[in-house]
This record gives structure tokens, C-alpha cells and sequence, in this order.
């Protein structure tokens, strides 16, 4: 191969791989507004309920109820801010169906890292976990968002896969 072939490969790669990367690796920002749309429910978001609870319901970009403000607390740990309600999302930081709910004081249990489970997909989880990994999950049959352990490769992973908007 050419030199100048070479090197004309070598800029193209570098100028595409942060578009390819990027994809990959794209998380929380602090200080930007997201939407959770749970991988195993086509077209649902993470939502408040009328109480404290979350559970998902039919997307909408422009319903408060859906939307988090992003909070970076230190590096790569985010607190997330429902703008509906004015309270942090919250882990029970249990196993089982123990549900998540928001409250209006940030806290050990109000703080996520948030993990690329697959392509487009993350999972997030709470910084106070004693029990287990345990990850925020869809529960289908409480029809809300509980704890679960969250396994790469595990029949109810598109339940824990979250795609950030």
C-alpha cells in the first residue's frame, strides 16, 4: 500500500470513528432533559404516577411527566429530576419487586451510573446498592418499576434496557 493511501485510510477512520463511537458510548449530560423508552415495551416511557411511583406509559417528548433533568453529581454518577413533580428518581435500593418511586431530597439512593447494556440500550443503577446489582426494571406484572438483576443475556434483559432520548 501506498503512503498516501495510507495515510488518506487512516483520516477517514479517524474522522468516521466518533460518529461510530459515539452512538455507542452517548450517556447522561449534565444539565440536558431525557426521556426513557423501555426496550421491552415498544413506544413506553419511564413515567410518575399521580402518587410517588413510576411506571411506563405511551412516549410523549412534551409530557412532564416523562421528563428527567440530568444532574451529574460526580464524575459519571447522574441524579435524574422528573420535571412534573420537582422530585429525584429513587432507588429502594431491595431486592424483589420493591418499587421506585421520586422524592424531593437527593440522596445515596437519588444517584445512577448508567452502564451501555447493548447497542442503543442502557441499564441504570443505583450508586446505594447493597443487595446486588440491582437495576431499574419494568415489572410487567406490577405494572411498575422495581429492582432487578440486571444479567447480559437474560431473557428479561429488554426490560432493564432503557434508550435515552
Amino acid at each position: 500500500m501506498r503512503k498516501s493511501t495510507l495515510w488518506k485510510l487512516c483520516f477517514l477512520m479517524a474522522l468516521l470513528s466518533p460518529i461510530a463511537v459515539g452512538n455507542l458510548w452517548a450517556q447522561l449530560q449534565n444539565g440536558k432533559v431525557y426521556y426513557f423508552e423501555n426496550k421491552g415495551n415498544a413506544g413506553k416511557s419511564l413515567t410518575i404516577t399521580a402518587s410517588t411511583n413510576l411506571t411506563i406509559a405511551t412516549t410523549s417528548a412534551s409530557d412532564h411527566k416523562q421528563l428527567w433533568y440530568a444532574m451529574e453529581t460526580s464524575s459519571g454518577v447522574y441524579a435524574l429530576l422528573n420535571l412534573e413533580n420537582g422530585k429525584f428518581l429513587n432507588s429502594p435500593n431491595a431486592t424483589g419487586n420493591a418499587d421506585w418511586t421520586t422524592v424531593a431530597s437527593l440522596g445515596e439512593s437519588s444517584q445512577f451510573t448508567v452502564t451501555l447494556a447493548e447497542t442503543g440500550y442502557y441499564a441504570l443503577r443505583a450508586i446505594n446498592t447493597t443487595a446486588g446489582d440491582h437495576y431499574m426494571h419494568y415489572g410487567s406484572s406490577t405494572d411498575d418499576i422495581v429492582c432487578w438483576s440486571y444479567v447480559n443475556g437474560a431473557t428479561n434483559i429488554a426490560a432493564s434496557c432503557w434508550k435515552i432520548n
